[in-house]
């Protein structure tokens, strides 16, 4: 037995010795602040299975329920992995067109995890693109006009290389 579930044994047995002291549920459960229901649902393990019942009892099911993947579907989702190169995703709307078995994403996730499926790689365009210049100051300015109201120009002048601007306001 683990050292917390021997805690959690001494804590409940604790709880039984406080009832066998006074009789009633309400005082333990406010001295050891527990609940009353829980007072009562180990106050009744403890009477019909005695003293080893203070132990915590599995909450796992008895039985598990019919597994939605077989050998057939579990290949057809393997061979469309390795075939395509698929996320679960895509193999779920792959089997919708064609359609083949009705699976959520999550189940072809797990299909292809518990078969140690790699991930698929991703590929990403660079963001570090190379920056256009010119190698001397003022071999290449870059010159834009445009028309504002009142028939103003502004020119706008940028350097190439040193990325230096200039504007200035013409009337037209």
């Amino acid at each position: 037995m683990k050292i917390e579930e021997q805690r959690r044994v001494k804590t409940r047995s604790v709880w039984m010795d406080v009832f066998k002291e006074v009789q009633s549920v309400s005082k333990p459960s406010r001295r050891c602040g527990v609940p009353r229901s829980t007072i009562y649902r180990r106050l009744q393990r403890f009477e019909t299975k005695g003293s080893n019942r203070l132990e915590g009892i599995s909450r796992r099911p008895h039985k598990l329920a019919k597994l939605k993947t077989d050998v057939e579907i579990k290949k057809l989702i393997l061979n469309v992995r390795n075939k395509h190169k698929w996320d679960p995703q895509r193999i779920q709307s792959h089997f919708k067109q064609i359609n083949g078995p009705n699976l959520s994403v999550a189940t072809i996730w797990r299909v292809l995890k518990r078969h140690n499926a790699k991930s698929i790689k991703k590929y990403r365009r660079h963001k570090d693109f190379k920056r256009y210049h010119h190698p001397v100051p003022g071999d290449r300015v870059q010159i834009d006009v445009t028309k504002v109201a009142c028939g103003y120009f502004p020119y706008t002048a940028i350097d190439d290389c040193t990325r230096l601007k200039y504007a200035r306001l013409y009337p037209g």
